[in-house]
């Protein structure tokens, strides 16, 4: 698999971290020279978005899953919490 193949996969495994609190995760890039995916916090419809995962356990988590499935990975995650 590419690394953008895997990227993709990694984001569908995530998905459902968030998707259950009515958010949800979007690959918004992937740069395969450099290896850096950037991952966005979608709150589109959410009403409580203190309700969904709070961001430094989110980015802990993800941290660790791409880490996990896409070796020497950099990721970026986009939370609008934290803007």
């Amino acid at each position: 698999m590419t690394f953008s193949a895997d990227a993709e996969a990694a984001v569908a495994e995530l998905r459902p971290l968030v998707q259950g609190d009515g958010a949800d995760l979007e690959l918004r890039n992937v740069d395969e020279s450099s290896r850096t995916l950037t991952i966005a916090l979608v709150f589109d419809g959410v009403e409580c978005p203190d309700c969904v995962m709070p961001p430094d356990f989110l980015r802990q988590v993800v941290s660790k899953a791409v880490s996990n499935k896409l070796t020497g990975a950099t990721l970026v995650l986009e939370d609008p919490r934290l803007h």
